[in-house]
């Protein structure tokens, strides 16, 4: 069997090559097969490398800018006496969450996902078994297409860093809480208006720094991020909201991160507020 996916793999590259010069295709013992295309890309940040598209049944699902220049996350906000530092070399947006997505589209706004409709006939495999897209690499002067035997390939793989921080409270109650606010003042944020907040939060649970990363400033920002501090003080009270840390997936510690909380200010005047499910690199970006 083996040598029969070699064989068809060897017969589909020499098909490609004939139709187009600039393609390749190779084959390793993993059951994956890449196809490499020497076509031009646009990417418009001198600092991205190159950018990787994850797909799992057949749609993007995750989005990751590799960069020249390293983020430096300080677990103690500003603090660089501190020796206990994160360093990233990428960006990670999970394309099922409404925060990275915003994001995504806020700072990187010439950045085009490929569908499955967009790949060009003659970059799918003929194999009855590898035939599912899994990723694409997008460089400047080139493109790279891994295909496998499983339709949800990334689905299947454990988290690469570990779980993000998670909100013990009542989510429902800070979202009830954000909405009565905006009507007492009677705010003049937009309804459908929808803001991001960046938030630090330690290993004992401890939030120690929320900036608006994303959307319009307005009251929503504000009251937002009071909130994330309190579940009530004049507004919300005196009590902080208690939050689990994030934990590594390797060890099942938990670690100092950083995680994006969507607010969206609906038509109806409700509030809806998501967190993220996933995350694959140790700053939460």
């Amino acid at each position: 069997m083996k040598y029969l996916l070699f064989f068809c793999t060897l017969l589909l590259s020499l098909n490609v090559l004939s139709q187009n010069k600039i393609a390749k295709r190779h084959y390793n013992e993993f059951l994956e097969t890449r196809i490499f295309s020497s076509d031009k890309n646009s990417i418009k940040d001198d600092n991205i490398t190159h950018i990787d598209i994850g797909y799992s049944n057949e749609k993007a699902f995750f989005t990751k800018l590799f960069t020249k220049e390293t983020t430096i996350f300080d677990r103690k906000n500003g603090d660089t006496s501190q020796s206990f530092l994160h360093i990233e070399n990428n960006y990670y947006f999970d394309l099922n969450f409404e925060g990275d997505k915003y994001i995504l589209n806020q700072n990187y706004p010439w950045l085009h996902l490929p569908s499955i409709k967009d790949i060009h006939p003659q970059n799918l495999p003929k194999n009855d078994e590898i035939n599912y897209l899994s990723k694409i690499s997008i460089y400047r002067d080139s493109t790279i297409y891994y295909f496998t035997t499983h339709k949800d390939f990334y689905g299947q793989i454990m988290p690469l860093w570990g779980y993000p921080a998670k909100y013990l409270g009542s989510i429902e109650a800070r979202e009830q809480q954000i909405a009565k606010e905006l009507s007492v003042i009677q705010s003049d944020a937009v309804n459908d208006s929808i803001c991001v907040l960046e938030i630090i939060i330690l290993k004992t649970g401890k939030v120690t720094d929320v900036k608006s990363i994303g959307g319009k400033n307005s009251e929503l920002n504000d009251i937002a991020e009071r909130a994330v501090f309190l579940d009530r003080n004049r507004d919300f009270g005196k009590y902080k909201p208690k939050w689990r840390a994030a934990i590594m997936y390797n060890s099942g510690r938990p670690m100092d991160t950083k995680l994006k909380m969507f607010i969206k200010l609906k038509k109806d005047g409700s509030v809806q507020i998501l967190l993220p499910k996933t995350m694959r690199n140790y700053t939460g970006n």
